[in-house]
């Protein structure tokens, strides 16, 4: 459990574990690339849980199903900010579950952030004296963890629950750099020019499992809060750290050609598609 934060992810746990344990699994991808002048592409995979996706089309009138999951894909795009255009994008239903997926290109990697709600994503691109690149992926979140107390018996049913309902979640942040990553801090995972990290269910349960064992320590009296809370967050440290990533120079300047054809034409299909009022027209229904 490396890419989100150790604030960001307790509130994960805090505010959508009950979406989650009413939506099922979700699985969640984004793949960053980024050449040496910063410009780039950002993709998004998402794939929901059954009952979540059975709830986003239930509501639509039978005929407005395909726009019902369309919207809800754009109001997810219309968190990003700095992409220049979205193309292709796509919202499709397979097996009653809600996929989306779009590649959205960039001029300026710095320029990069994602908003969603209290959580912050952006990025910082520099490039090494040695002509190497690093690449910090930031995902910070404004809001501060609950403290730790004693727990209910209802409240142990509710985290029991969770535990379960939380397995088959899978959420993925990578990174393409312009050369072999040569470090890379916050990591699962790195190999040739990518490096990426996951949570999974079971990285969740296992600090559901955490927070609920120094919950019934405190109830019982064998802890006290304070040093539950001191103890929980010294365990939990190192998902505090930034998806950080140093590379050496590469040679990517075929790919950057092909990159620019590629966001010439995306430009062009995404205004003949009107994704951008779209995208600004679901945000505005969502506020």
């Amino acid at each position: 459990m490396k890419k989100l934060t150790r604030v960001r992810l307790l509130v994960l746990l805090g505010i959508t574990g009950f979406l989650l344990c009413l939506t099922g699994c979700l699985e969640e991808k984004e793949t960053l690339t980024v050449y040496p002048s910063g410009a780039g592409t950002i993709h998004v995979y998402q794939r929901l849980g059954d009952q979540l996706s059975q709830m986003i089309t239930s509501f639509a009138p039978k005929d407005k199903k395909t726009e019902a999951i369309e919207e809800g894909f754009y109001k997810e795009l219309a968190k990003w900010q700095g992409v220049t255009a979205w193309s292709p994008v796509r919202a499709t239903m397979e097996n009653n579950r809600i996929t989306y997926e779009a590649t959205g290109y960039f001029d300026n990697v710095n320029a990069l952030k994602k908003t969603d709600g209290d959580s912050v994503q952006s990025v910082t691109w520099t490039s090494n004296p040695s002509g190497g690149f690093k690449l910090v992926w930031h995902g910070d979140n404004g809001k501060k963890p609950q403290p730790l107390e004693g727990i209910t018996d209802e409240q142990q049913q509710q985290t029991d629950t969770m535990i379960e309902m939380f397995k088959g979640l899978r959420i993925e942040r990578a990174a393409i750099m312009p050369g072999a990553v040569d470090a890379c801090t916050g990591c699962t995972e790195h190999k040739d020019r990518s490096a990426s990290s996951v949570i999974t269910g079971d990285d969740v349960v296992q600090m559901l499992a955490m927070q609920k064992d120094y919950r019934a320590r405190i109830a019982s009296k064998q802890i006290t809060s304070a040093k539950a809370n001191a103890e929980f967050i010294e365990k939990t440290n190192k998902l505090s750290a930034d998806l950080e990533i140093t590379s050496a120079p590469g040679n990517v300047s075929a790919e950057f050609a092909q990159f620019k054809n590629d966001y010439e034409k995306a430009k062009k299909d995404s205004a003949a598609a009107g994704t951008a009022a779209k995208i600004q027209g679901a945000a505005a229904a969502g506020h």
